[in-house]
């Protein structure tokens, strides 16, 4: 149910805003960056655990982080796969101020086709079908690594001006002391350096 000022009406399109690893991945990261170190990785641990990963031989589930610096890498690269295809990366890495890492990478993605059991291409219309009748399984695909976009050309340097944003005309409207970040055409620093 939603609240749309007129009463509540019912929407029928639940989406989730937070998962548990998240609020998990979360917490180890402030625990890391402020010097609780065993927290931090506790908590990672709880998400590997979750997630079927083995224990290893040493017991920390591939973890092996010993300082603050590791941790907050281990937690960045879990970040990375827990959330993959959930649009968390390039959020991750600006607020890290990594976006630099993508400098010269190419962007890639998985193509997955649904195939007969000969091999060959299934038909749309009964991909889809088996789709809908959760019948469709993962052995009944064949899967591609491309390039996205397939263009062949790396991503080159990363500007800085993707770290702070614009403050909006409008905005600026409102409060004539308000100033424009600097790489956006004003003089505020938003760095504050």
């Amino acid at each position: 149910m939603v609240s749309s000022g007129k009463g509540i009406s019912p929407v029928d399109v639940d989406f989730v805003l937070m998962r548990y690893a998240e609020v998990l991945l979360n917490y180890a990261e402030t625990a890391n960056e402020t010097g609780d170190l065993a927290t931090a990785l506790d908590l990672v641990t709880q998400i590997r655990k979750r997630a079927g990963i083995e224990p290893g031989a040493d017991n920390k589930y591939g973890i092996t982080a010993t300082t603050k610096e590791q941790m907050r890498e281990a937690i960045l690269t879990e970040r990375n796969i827990e959330f993959c295809f959930e649009g968390h990366r390039f959020w991750d890495l600006r607020r890290l101020r990594k976006l630099n890492i993508l400098n010269n990478t190419t962007k890639h993605g998985v193509e997955a086709i649904a195939i007969n059991s000969n091999g060959t291409e299934m038909n749309l219309d009964d991909a889809n079908a088996l789709a809908k009748t959760y019948t469709l399984k993962e052995n009944q695909f064949k899967y591609s690594i491309l390039q996205v976009p397939n263009t062949g050309n790396k991503i080159n340097l990363v500007p800085d001006t993707y770290y702070f944003f614009p403050v909006a005309q409008s905005v600026i409207d409102k409060n004539p002391n308000i100033k424009q970040n600097k790489d956006w055409g004003g003089t505020f620093n938003p760095t504050l350096d």
